[in-house]
């Protein structure tokens, strides 16, 4: 029976390891200092390889870890994504399985001369034809996929979100999975953003491309964020849940836009809160 390795945990016990060798090396090396021992030639050699030996291994081992925990999130990430995407195309054939259904429907209200009801059905069938589609206008499927998720979520939480691409997201130079860690926390603190409120909830998705950026926009209408906290929020660890759940993985969405020589920025008031944000296109990068 395969069992699953906690990878973090994994990572802490090696790098202790390898944090009491060097501590280790430290206490060996203060010994022979202060109590001048006398040692002879091959006795110095001996211990000065086995210092290097241990000192480069630790730091080796050491970034070996860090890699490996990063390969984890990262797996961990795709790997949401592709549930996401299947869940995409399940409902992409659902709606081809339907389709000559539709068909039949309409066919035989028009027969029956229920232009009426033919027409209402056509209405509502387009719709959901629609919010499909809508998710569907990027050329990077696990984007697409993504905001179809976070929107169905949005949705079920009562609040309304208007979608507007009009990039397809060509040539991005940054991985998808990483858009989707940007994208997904921003969203994900908009919808955390509305939760207190009563009134309408609206959220705005904005993806658009000039001739020097790809440029994205997420608008949410709630309290906005308390000015005393708005230096913090792209702040390491730092988080308002439990307020209004603002702050919550902008540290990472920073790093990774940074990463890619992008920027990112926000307004905030009583009437809502703005995040907008730019990666650089690959000519521009070149320049």
């Amino acid at each position: 029976m395969k069992k699953n390795i906690d990878v973090k945990k994994t990572v802490y016990v090696i790098a202790a390891i390898n944090f009491i060798q060097i501590a280790a090396l430290i206490i060996v090396a203060l010994y022979f200092a202060l109590y001048k021992r006398r040692l002879y030639n091959n006795e110095y050699v001996v211990i000065i390889i086995i210092i290097v030996t241990t000192f480069l291994n630790s730091i080796i081992s050491i970034r070996d870890s860090y890699y490996l925990y990063q390969t984890e999130q990262q797996k961990r990430f795709l790997e949401d994504t592709l549930a996401k995407v299947e869940d995409l195309n399940f409902i992409l054939r659902e709606q081809r399985h339907d389709f000559l259904n539709h068909l039949q429907v309409v066919h035989g209200l028009i027969e029956m001369d229920e232009y009426i009801e033919a027409k209402n059905y056509i209405e509502k069938t387009y719709a959901d034809i629609q919010k499909v589609s809508s998710f569907l206008k990027t050329s990077n499927p696990a984007v697409n996929a993504l905001l179809q998720a976070k929107i169905l979520y949005a949705q079920k939480k009562g609040i309304s979100v208007n979608l507007h691409v009009s990039s397809r997201l060509e040539r991005l130079p940054m991985p998808g999975w990483e858009l989707c860690r940007v994208l997904g926390n921003i969203i994900d603190n908009a919808i955390e953003a509305l939760e207190y409120v009563n009134s309408d909830k609206i959220i705005s998705i904005e993806i658009s491309e000039n001739i020097k950026s790809y440029n994205f926009k997420i608008y949410d209408n709630g309290i906005g964020i308390p000015p005393n906290i708005q230096k913090k929020i792209f702040e390491r660890g730092f988080t308002t849940k439990g307020n209004n759940g603002q702050g919550i993985g902008l540290s990472i969405a920073k790093e990774i836009i940074l990463k890619h020589k992008g920027h990112i920025d926000f307004i905030s008031n009583a009437e809502g809160t703005i995040f907008e944000f730019s990666i650089p296109r690959m000519e521009s990068c070149d320049e």
